[in-house]
């Protein structure tokens, strides 16, 4: 918690992050899907067999 309140984690992150670009370890390219899927409703995991009678 200290080291994120005291800006630590992200001097080392931004440290991390140039030296791997400089040494071309990350690749950045992005690639954003915004595929959207409709499903009916009774495909949302229910159980399809009600509980036995009496429990």
């Amino acid at each position: 918690m200290l080291w994120s309140a005291d800006g630590t984690w992200e001097r080392l992150v931004r440290h991390v992050l140039s030296a791997a670009d400089a040494g071309g370890g990350i690749d950045w390219n992005i690639n954003v899907d915004s595929t959207i899927t409709r499903a009916h409703q009774h495909a949302a995991g229910a159980p399809q067999t009600p509980p036995p009678a009496g429990t």
